[in-house]
């Protein structure tokens, strides 16, 4: 996960330094289909976590693209994931922010199938595609300390 937010916004509003400075900004949260909204994580100065919840954002989308898009509008700042944000980044249409600060996280993806004696073929050759394809897709693999490079 990273924050991002545009240019636009950053130029208009300012680059928050600090997590407690996000208080002061548009936040763009994020709610599951459950109804929870997904907290943000932060490294405290003495190595805790601390956590914001975005409850006060100026819009809630369940869909990561979508925030992604509020993002890119200049509405606000937005937690998205790396691989859904990292063209953008890397055309300059958004920043990093509270790079170092921010927790990133640690997120796997999980294929789920009847594990048997004997697995389907068809099964067996979609988990193949799908594991394949996701090894090739340089998005799902950016080292988080590259993010760097495109910090505010």
């Amino acid at each position: 996960m990273v924050l991002v937010a545009s240019p636009a916004y950053l130029a208009e509003y300012g680059v928050p330094t600090t997590p407690e400075a996000l208080k002061h900004h548009h936040l763009i949260a994020r709610r599951f289909l459950g109804g929870k909204v997904s907290p943000w994580n932060f490294h405290g100065p003495d190595g805790s976590l601390i956590t914001l919840e975005p409850d006060a954002a100026v819009v809630t989308l369940s869909a990561p693209e979508a925030q992604l898009q509020a993002a890119l509008l200049g509405l606000g700042i937005a937690q998205v994931g790396v691989h859904h944000a990292l063209a953008h980044l890397q055309s300059g249409q958004l920043k990093t922010l509270l790079f170092g600060q921010h927790d990133t996280g640690s997120y796997e993806m999980v294929i789920q199938y009847p594990h048997r004696a004997l697995v389907a073929p068809r099964v067996k050759a979609t988990v193949e595609y799908l594991l394949e394809t996701f090894r090739q897709d340089s998005r799902l693999h950016f080292p988080v300390a590259r993010l760097a490079e495109f910090v505010a």
